[in-house]
């Protein structure tokens, strides 16, 4: 019995799970600051009028 592809599977996987955990927080931190870009953006266009 062969066990490559239930070995290859498993670090494909893992490579996967590892490229999500440091892509995640990056895609985070880009959302967040564009919302509050956006918010403030707001916030001083009703305070000037």
């Amino acid at each position: 019995m062969d066990h490559t592809p239930f070995i290859v599977g498993a670090y494909v996987t893992g490579a996967l799970v590892f490229t999500w955990c440091a892509v995640a927080p990056v895609m985070r931190m880009r959302r967040l600051r564009r919302d509050l870009a956006r918010h403030y953006r707001r916030s001083a266009r009703t305070e000037a009028i």
